[in-house]
């Protein structure tokens, strides 16, 4: 499925404008990437098909247990001990 976001809802994750997603920042730029995707479904769909494949390949690549257990692992290992109420 195609994406439109701000700036802002993706800011930190890496993905690019135009590659995996379509970037809005005012409603107006909102409404017009909202308008290009239906208009791109009711000629077939294949800025949408390639957004979407895309961005699952983004998130393929780089959002597997895979790669995130190590993270989480090191997260839980440096937290401070809790303390008792």
């Amino acid at each position: 499925k195609p994406i439109v976001s701000t700036s802002l809802g993706v800011e930190g994750i890496g993905v690019q404008a135009g590659q995996e997603l379509l970037m809005a920042d005012t409603p107006e730029q909102f409404a017009a990437s909202v308008l290009q995707l239906l208009h791109d479904y009711a000629q077939g769909g294949t800025l949408a098909a390639r957004l979407g494949a895309a961005a699952r390949r983004f998130v393929a690549a780089r959002y597997t247990w895979e790669r995130i257990l190590p993270q989480l692992e090191t997260l839980y290992t440096t937290l401070p001990p809790t303390r008792p109420a």
